[in-house]
This record gives structure tokens, sequence and C-alpha cells, in this order.
């Protein structure tokens, strides 16, 4: 039994290694459902809005709609340095991606004070539902998809990966900028998160993406949301 051990147990470890290796993007997502972790703690224990959330909702929402860029980005790098160029990638992305989270909880900061929170989130989420079906959204959401060559080593490698985040974030935010600011308004309810990360997958995943059933389902998850818990 020993003798067998001692010969499963690399053996494991260089699967799990490899597998690291050829889907550098693992740690992506775990970063995410750590996040939807933390955000689902945090909403049982009624601390659903704040900088901490806001942070962890990007990275529970958005890195999980980029991950086939991560992998591109891995994957053209260095063997030896697939990891450093995900990570680059990833903080070009979230640098956009914070910076627009700040300007989105300021402009629903304003709009409720201006017309009160009920008003607002409603026409918040008339907003949301109307985004997804203007022609704007699916030219950005097809900037989503695309990919670039990036430099093999050294400073211009990373200098590009960062770049191709950002660029991506910029095209995320074009892409779901109303979703994250009905967020917002919904005070990062766990439940609206759901509903709006789902049909952000949709629409960046599914082939045949309807925009007139995903504006029906933002309007729909909205208006139970906040019949059932008061929420806006």
């Amino acid at each position: 039994m020993s003798g067998a051990g001692a010969v499963t147990a690399p053996g494991l470890l260089d699967r799990a290694r490899l597998f690291g290796w050829r889907h550098p993007e693992w740690w992506a997502v775990l970063a995410s459902a750590l996040a939807w972790a933390y955000l689902a703690a945090r909403g049982h224990a009624g601390h659903g809005t704040g900088a901490a959330a806001a942070g962890a909702m990007v990275v529970a929402m958005m890195l999980p709609l980029t991950i086939a860029q991560l992998r591109h980005v891995a994957l053209s790098s260095l063997w030896r340095r697939r990891h450093r160029a995900a990570a680059g990638f990833i903080v070009g992305f979230l640098a956009v991606w914070i910076a627009v989270e700040a300007v989105l909880a300021a402009a629903w900061w304003g709009m409720a004070s201006l017309a009160g929170a009920t008003l607002a989130a409603g026409a918040v989420a008339v907003a949301a539902a109307l985004w997804e079906l203007a022609p704007a959204k699916r030219r950005h959401l097809r900037r989503c998809h695309r990919t670039v060559p990036l430099a093999p080593s050294g400073w211009r490698a990373d200098a590009d990966c960062a770049r191709f985040g950002a660029a991506m974030g910029v095209s995320c935010v074009g892409t779901c900028w109303a979703l994250m600011l009905a967020s917002a308004a919904f005070a990062h309810s766990l439940p609206v998160m759901l509903a709006l990360f789902g049909v952000q997958l949709s629409g960046r995943y599914r082939q045949r993406h309807s925009a007139p059933l995903a504006a029906a389902a933002v309007l729909a998850a909205l208006a139970a949301v906040q019949h059932l818990c008061g929420i806006g």
C-alpha cells in the first residue's frame, strides 16, 4: 500500500499541475466564485452596499465574461509566463471597471437625490432594458470577442497584456454599464446581481442571444425584487 501511495500521489500532483498550466484561467474562475460567496455572506449579514461590495461585484460578475480573452492572453504567451500574462490582463480589465464603478455609484447617488430612490430605480430599470435592445450595445458586444497579437516576452508583453485588458474593460463597460447601474440602484441585492449576471452570460456566450428576451428578463427581475424586497 505504501508503494502504491507513493506512486499515486505524485501522479495526482502532476495532473493537477498540468491542468493548471493548460487552463491558466482557473484562478480567475476561483476568484469570481469567492467573490460571489463574499457577496452572499454580506447579503445574509445585511451589509450589501459599500466599496468592498462594489469591488466584489465587479470580480464576481465581470471576470467570467472575459474568460475567453483571458485564456487567449495566457495561451499566446510563453509557457513560463502564462499566469503573469493573465494577471496583467486582469489588472488592466479591473482598473477600468473599478473607475467606472465609482462613476456609476456617483451617478446613482445624484439620480436618487434629485428624483427619489423609487423613481430613479424605476428609470434605471427601464434604461437597462432599453439598452439591451440598442444597436450600440450589440456593437460593443461584438468588440468583446476580438483578440489582438501580443508580444511574447519582456516589458512589451506586460504592456500588451495590460493594454488588451483595459481595451476589453472599455468594451465590457459599453456592454454592461446599464446593468451595473441597475445593480447599484437596487443596493447590490444578491437576487438582482444573479439575474443580471445571467443576462450578461447569455449575451456573451449564447450563440442565439435574444435581445427582446433579455430586456424582458431585466425588467421582470428588477420588478420582482422591488416588489418582494422593497428595494429601490
